[in-house]
C-alpha cells in the first residue's frame, strides 16, 4: 500500500523502479513443453518482452537458444574452443536469397572497431549486411542490419580506386548484345533464327574531367593537380582489370575497357581541362560472388 501511495513500483520498467533490474529469472537448467510442436527455443533475462514466434540471433540478453539440429544443445556451441580468426561481412539483396561476403578481415582481439567499405552496390535497392565471426572452417551467426542505397553522379571502380563521374557526363546508348545466326533454307519461306547463350551489354561513356581541388577553388584552375588526374585515370583505365560501372539511375555492371580511351582538351580553357571518353563491354554478373572473386572485385 505505500509503494501505491507513493507512486513506486516494484520492477524498473516501472517510471519509479524500487528495483532497478527486471525480476531475473535465474539460468535455467530445464525446459517442459507439452502438446506442441517446437522447432527452436530462445531463452532471455528479460522479462519485460512479449512472446514472439519469430527467430532472433543471440543478443545480449540471451541465455541460450536450442535449435535442435540433431542434438540437444542450447547455447553458443558452434564456436566453442576454437580460436576466432576472421570477420566476415556479407550482403544480399532483400528480394534475394543469395548472399555475397564482400569483405574478410583478420581478428584481433585488441580491436574494437572495424570498417570496411562495399562499392558494389546499387542505386536505390535495399540491403541486409550482416556481420559473422569464423575460424578457419565454420562461421558463426550473422549479426544483421537493413539499409537503403542512394547516390548522385556516376563511379567507375576496381578492387583499389574509384572515381566519380558527375561532371557533364554523357551516357551512350547501352546495347544488348545476344548472338544469333539466321539461316535460310531452300524448303522453307521463312529463315531459322539460332541464339547462342551470350547476352551482355556494350556502351560509351564521355565526362569532363575536374578535380576537387579546382572545385573548391572559386573558379581558378589547379593545373598540376588536373594533369595528375588526368595521368591516373588513364593509367587505372588502360590496366586491364575488371571495373564496376554504376549510376543513380540503376545502371550496374562489371566491365572491361575496350577500344582507346580518349582524352579531348578544351581549348577555350588552354587546355587546362579535358574531357573523358571510353567504350566498355560487360564481362561478368556483378551480383554473384564466384564470378567477383574470379574478376578480383573482391
Amino acid at each position: 500500500m505505500i509503494l501505491f501511495l507513493i507512486s513506486l513500483g516494484i520492477f524498473a520498467f516501472d517510471d519509479y523502479g524500487v528495483f532497478m533490474t527486471n525480476n531475473g529469472i535465474g539460468v535455467p537448467t530445464s525446459i517442459e513443453a507439452s502438446n506442441s510442436i517446437i522447432d527452436e527455443v530462445h531463452i532471455k533475462q528479460d522479462t519485460s518482452l512479449t512472446f514472439t514466434s519469430q527467430k532472433e540471433n543471440w543478443l545480449p540478453s540471451t541465455i541460450g537458444i536450442a535449435k535442435f539440429q540433431d542434438d540437444l544443445h542450447y547455447g553458443n556451441f558452434t564456436l566453442y574452443s576454437q580460436e576466432i580468426t576472421h570477420l566476415k561481412f556479407k550482403k544480399r539483396l532483400t528480394n534475394s536469397l543469395q548472399w555475397i561476403t564482400f569483405s574478410t578481415v583478420v581478428f584481433d582481439k585488441d580491436v574494437t572497431t572495424y570498417e570496411t567499405i562495399d562499392r558494389l552496390i546499387e542505386a536505390d535497392e535495399e540491403y541486409q549486411y550482416g556481420i559473422c565471426a569464423s575460424t578457419d572452417t565454420i562461421e558463426g551467426d550473422l549479426k544483421t542490419a537493413t539499409i537503403t542505397t542512394s547516390f548522385d553522379g556516376m563511379f567507375i571502380s576496381d578492387k583499389d580506386s574509384y572515381y566519380k563521374l558527375i561532371y557533364n557526363y554523357n551516357l551512350g546508348d547501352i546495347v544488348s548484345n545476344q548472338g544469333n545466326s539466321i539461316i535460310e533454307t531452300l524448303g522453307s519461306v521463312y529463315p531459322t533464327i539460332m541464339y547462342s547463350s551470350t547476352n551482355y551489354q556494350t556502351g560509351s561513356l564521355q565526362c569532363m574531367l575536374i578535380s576537387d581541388t579546382t572545385l573548391l577553388a572559386g573558379g581558378a584552375i589547379d593545373i598540376k593537380v588536373e594533369k595528375a588526374l588526368r595521368k591516373q585515370i588513364m593509367t587505372f583505365l588502360t590496366n586491364k582489370k575488371a571495373k564496376l560501372l554504376k549510376d543513380s539511375s540503376g545502371n550496374f555492371m562489371v566491365i572491361s575497357i575496350v577500344g582507346m580511351p580518349k582524352l579531348t582538351p578544351h581549348n577555350e580553357l588552354s587546355q587546362q581541362l579535358y574531357d573523358l571518353s571510353f567504350e566498355f563491354i560487360e564481362i561478368c554478373d556483378a551480383t554473384n560472388e564466384d564470378s567477383l572473386i574470379l574478376v578480383d572485385l573482391i
